[in-house]
């Protein structure tokens, strides 16, 4: 820039890259007019996939209320060949109308994770998550509960959609430990020996020496079923040791 005897500030920038960008590709407000274009193209395109797009009516006018996307492909992938492990999460999106992106994500023969499906809504909340989650399971068919394990981060509205939607199955929790206040190697470090237990008498013998270190941290754990979090109670059905 200095060579072009061009001095302009970050904020001159970032209006100049967003108003090209407009150009190449339309504004915010004109890529949500195509929406149902890019969900039928999607639909011709790979079949098999779904797309599903939610609106609602505000004085008059057809607003964008949500989005489903699940490809065929990593539909298919789940389903014919990898376990039957599941991650749920959702994240604040950035961007002149915000809203929120709700996903779930597989586990891989090399442990790694990959997109199953995707939502866009305009608040996180109970219902939002129980659509998504109905809509998930009528998707991948989920017949029987008990033979997939669900993980995800420890929140009110979310747990009162899995017990909805999925009345039968264990989903498997994770509570953010530290923010209870135990922190400190050596509490991460007992919770994970008992959390990695692979027998149940191991995992007695974890938790006593939890007890010795801290009776506050143990009693902590007296509400929270060990077969949500220890590799030593999990079902005969899993098919994934991961607890981190």
């Amino acid at each position: 820039m200095n060579e072009l005897r061009c001095h302009d500030t970050k904020d001159q920038a970032y209006r100049a890259k967003r108003q090209e960008l407009e150009k190449l590709e339309g504004s915010p407000e004109y890529q949500y007019t195509r929406l149902w274009d890019y969900a039928e193209e999607v639909r011709k395109t790979n079949l098999g996939s779904t797309v599903i797009l939610g609106t609602e009516n505000e004085n008059g006018e057809v607003r964008f209320s949500r989005l489903y996307v699940c490809f065929d492909a990593l539909k298919q992938f789940l389903i014919s060949g990898c376990r039957p492990i599941i991650g749920v999460d959702g994240c604040h999106l950035k961007g002149p109308y915000g809203g929120v992106l709700l996903t779930v994500v597989g586990i891989d023969h090399n442990n790694n994770i990959y997109p199953i499906a995707y939502a866009v809504v305009r608040n996180e909340n109970g219902e939002t998550w129980e659509w998504f989650l109905t809509v998930l399971k009528q998707d991948l068919n989920i017949l029987r509960y008990y033979e997939y394990t669900f993980m995800f981060v420890k929140q009110k509205d979310l747990i009162n959609a899995f017990q909805t939607v999925f009345s039968q199955v264990a989903a498997n929790k994770h509570n953010n430990f530290k923010t209870t206040g135990f922190r400190g190697l050596a509490f991460k470090n007992a919770l994970w020996r008992a959390a990695r237990a692979s027998t149940v008498g191991e995992y007695k013998m974890r938790m006593d020496e939890m007890k010795m270190l801290d009776a506050s941290t143990y009693e902590w754990f007296n509400d929270k079923s060990p077969q949500l979090w220890s590799r030593s109670n999990f079902t005969m059905t899993l098919k994934c040791d991961i607890v981190e």
